[in-house]
């Protein structure tokens, strides 16, 4: 392998980026437009809600990298960031799409959601029951993102 890498670092820093949209993808929906800004949010905590209960679940990949390096400038927590970002940039895009006030405040708040049931299911070692749901839903309820 570390023919193929300069360095460790650079070895899991390409494994998380070559798996990264797989993972991502389990969570979104294929064509978010297609579904109202409150079901394209609710998809991915209903997924998540689901992936918590697998046998084997271990959080969030993106999470633990960073959190295991404990090092911000790590290739590998670039590469936690910049995916994480993204589902907080998807969250933003349906909170705009949806008309909150604050769009950013929200997306961000939907990924701090996200990231904790995740670490609550593994702290736990029990699925999340539907807790990433309707937490979700009690933000976008607030944020005046409604059915439809």
């Amino acid at each position: 392998m570390y023919q193929l890498f300069a360095t460790k670092e650079a070895l899991v820093a390409e494994s998380l980026d070559r798996f990264g949209p797989l993972i991502t993808a389990r969570y979104l929906p294929v064509d978010p437009a297609a579904m109202s800004p409150r079901d394209a949010v609710l998809h991915v905590f209903e997924q998540s809600d689901a992936s918590t209960a697998e046998p084997g679940f271990h959080g969030c990949p993106f999470v633990s990298t960073a959190t295991e390096l404990r090092d911000p400038g790590h290739p590998a927590s670039a590469v936690a960031r910049r995916h994480k970002s993204a589902l907080t940039d998807y969250f933003t895009a349906q909170a705009r799409r949806g008309g909150a006030a604050d769009p950013e405040t929200l997306g961000a708040q939907l990924t701090v959601v996200f990231d904790g049931v995740a670490a609550r299911a593994v702290v736990r070692g029990e699925g999340s029951g539907g807790l990433g749901r309707a937490t979700a839903a009690v933000l976008l309820d607030a944020a005046g993102i409604v059915a439809g």
